[in-house]
């Protein structure tokens, strides 16, 4: 069996261990078929200690791995164990990142450009082996704890702004994909951007997510009944994303977003799941999550420049590292 072939077997026995977004099906649609994705494993008598999923592109002649759209974090997938002393455990991620790494380098990529999950802070081994790391963060809730733990959290500010959302419109489910999408582009309309996802690609997203019963999306109406406000949660069996959301502009005053959001909270504190923001460096995108009491969460990128032409080796560092 190929990698590949071993680690969509595994997943599909081992469906909760795995981030959703290192899941085979997830990699399928968003790296566009399995000539785009592969992965590196570390096997001790045939069972998988180590896992790291990458996207494979090609461009100009070279082959680079890189993050898939929508796709905020991916790799590193360790055995878990259960009451193992710090001591061995950290000696046991030398030994597998070790393993992985040598595989990134025997690969013969130009580059190597990934974002590791939260959780993951050890990239010790990459340092050694002349990789560059940057932290970025992530705003997640734990809501094990149940939704009235968790609202004692939220700002003044979000309280009102939910109790006036909660008056002035309602929350009901969508499935309309196109109406999604006109709405979510709206958003980067605004900022005079193009919305850098398709519509294609958010189909067959909401499609294999659906027959995974991973996704969730969501519209907010006005007193009308007009929607004015959207969003697009997925999950796995730990976590819930809000990956992506739009509101129509002459509407935003009505703070609809907050509902949304405080639905996709609800969702996670009924599944006792953690529900994650996929946050931003943006500071105003930064201060509006913190409203929600949501914590910060670091998590690394990792990146690597192979190349030994001299010329795309210095363009390649500009482009990765500046």
């Amino acid at each position: 069996m190929t990698n590949q072939e071993r680690w969509i077997e595994f997943c599909q026995q081992h469906t909760r261990e795995v981030n959703l977004f290192d899941q085979p099906f997830w990699l399928d649609t968003v790296c566009n078929g399995r000539d785009n994705w592969d992965v590196f494993l570390v096997e001790e008598k045939d069972v998988i200690q180590a896992a790291l999923p990458y996207y494979i592109k090609k461009k100009m002649g070279l082959r680079y791995i890189t993050m898939p759209h929508l796709t905020f974090c991916s790799g590193i997938w360790l055995r878990p164990i259960e009451n193992e002393k710090t001591e061995k455990r950290i000696s046991r991620e030398y030994k597998l990142y070790k393993l992985l790494i040598e595989q990134i380098e025997a690969s013969g990529v130009a580059f190597y450009n990934q974002c590791f999950p939260p959780g993951v802070t050890n990239w010790q081994p990459f340092y050694w082996r002349d990789f560059r790391q940057k932290t970025l963060y992530t705003f997640r809730i734990d809501c094990k704890c149940g939704l009235e733990r968790v609202q004692q959290e939220y700002s003044k500010s979000t309280r009102t702004n939910l109790r006036k959302a909660m008056k002035a419109g309602s929350v009901c489910e969508l499935d309309d994909v196109a109406l999604f999408y006109k709405i979510n582009s709206m958003s980067f309309a605004r900022r005079n951007a193009k919305n850098p996802v398709s519509l294609d690609l958010i189909e067959r997203v909401y499609k294999v997510c659906k027959e995974h019963n991973a996704v969730k999306m969501l519209c907010a109406k006005d007193a009308n009944g007009e929607i004015c406000d959207v969003a697009f949660f997925v999950f796995d069996a730990m976590t819930v994303y809000a990956l992506m959301s739009g509101s129509v502009p002459d509407k935003r005053g009505l703070n609809l977003h907050t509902m949304l959001a405080h639905e996709g909270i609800r969702f996670a504190c009924e599944t006792g799941r953690i529900f994650d923001f996929e946050g931003s460096m943006m500071p105003g995108v930064a201060s509006n999550i913190l409203r929600f009491g949501a914590e910060m969460y670091p998590y690394l990128s990792i990146k690597k420049v192979f190349s030994k032409v001299p010329v795309l080796k210095q363009y390649l560092k500009y482009r990765l590292y500046s």
